[in-house]
Formats: C-alpha cells, sequence, structure tokens
C-alpha cells in the first residue's frame, strides 16, 4: 500500500516537471515568434523591473529593480487610483510599472511610489496593459544564479539527489512490501491445520 501511494506521489512530481518544462518551450517559442509584444500566459502578461521608480522600502507594494511583474488585463473602467499596473505608449519601447494617482475619464495620471519621481504625462487608459497581481521578488538575481556555474552545479547535484532518493525509497518500499508478503505467506502456512492418516 505504502509503495502505490509512493508512486502515484512519484507520477505527479513527474507530470509537474513536464507541465512546467511544456509551458516555458511555449513562452519561449511565442517570445521569439512576436519579440514586439507582450507575452501572455496562463492569462497574466510577465516584465522585467528595469529600474527603480517603484522601489520605496516604506511601502508594501515596492517594486525593485530585476524583480518580474505578474500583470493582468483588466477591462478599462476597472482601472481605478491606487493601482500599480503595466502601461505602454506609442513610442515606448518597453513597457513602464507605476501606480495611479489620478483618472479623470478615459485619461489617468502614474507615478513611480519612488519619492524622487514626478507624476507621469496624462495618457490614455487604452494604453494600460493591465494590473499588477503578483511579484516575484528577486527574479533577475534567481536567473543570474541559475546561469552561474555554481548554480549549474547545484541544479544538477539536486536533480541527481531527487532521482537516486526516489529510486532508493522505491527499492526500500519494494523490500518491506516482500517482506511483509514473504510473512503473511508463512503464517497463513502455519495457521492450517495438520491433515491426520485416516486408519482404515
Amino acid at each position: 500500500m505504502a509503495r502505490k501511494i509512493f508512486r502515484v506521489f512519484e507520477t505527479i512530481i513527474f507530470i509537474v516537471m513536464i507541465i512546467i518544462i511544456i509551458l516555458c518551450c511555449i513562452y519561449i517559442v511565442k517570445r521569439k515568434i512576436d519579440k514586439e509584444n507582450p507575452t501572455k500566459m496562463l492569462g497574466h502578461y510577465t516584465f522585467v523591473v528595469i529600474s527603480d521608480s517603484m522601489y520605496n522600502p516604506e511601502y508594501k507594494e515596492s517594486i525593485s529593480r530585476g524583480d518580474m511583474v505578474f500583470v493582468k488585463p483588466r477591462k478599462n473602467a476597472e482601472y481605478q487610483v491606487g493601482m500599480i499596473v503595466a502601461y505602454q505608449k506609442p513610442g515606448d519601447s518597453k513597457p513602464t510599472t507605476h501606480q495611479i494617482i489620478a483618472r479623470n475619464g478615459d485619461m489617468v495620471i502614474t507615478k513611480g511610489i519612488n519619492a524622487n519621481n514626478d507624476p507621469d504625462p496624462e495618457f490614455d487608459v487604452n494604453y494600460i496593459i493591465g494590473e499588477v497581481t503578483s511579484v516575484w521578488r528577486g527574479y533577475s538575481k534567481t536567473v543570474n544564479w541559475i546561469k552561474s556555474p555554481i548554480g549549474i552545479v547545484t541544479i544538477a547535484l539536486i536533480g541527481f539527489i531527487l532521482i537516486e532518493g526516489l529510486n532508493l525509497i522505491d527499492k526500500y518500499l519494494k523490500k518491506v512490501e516482500e517482506k511483509t508478503t514473504s510473512n503473511k505467506e508463512e503464517v497463513e502456512q502455519e495457521s492450517q491445520p495438520e491433515e491426520c492418516p485416516i486408519k482404515e
């Protein structure tokens, strides 16, 4: 029974890894096909922040350079003051992530929460890509570490340990299962009544 549960757990891990690999491949292909426009995956766009305009340790919404933001598109009417959004106006080479500080009809004004930032020029709400719903903090540092020699070696080592660990656990559970089955058969044999010879 324990081995069956472990096999199910092992299969789930394998399936999750395959799904992650497939999603990464799809994302990379989509980025290669359309480099000019934001790439959308699972209902979200992702952008890496390249400035400190949203960095302010006094705010929980603080976003640092190198963080990755996950941006979910909303209806234009849903963008309200206080929301952190990503937008890209005509002529902008990359999206900007700032907070909405004012809205008048279809026109909005945004600003980085860094104390040194001035408000951005007013622009049409249609240029907003979406609201920032979550942040992967330290994304660039993580990627750079993964690309480094020590990161590559560490990941390879973790993968090896994981695979070997699963194999060892499976072998151990197999032995326990075989021993349990063997003991059960011995008990059944001992519990069987001895045949008495019939005298004629």
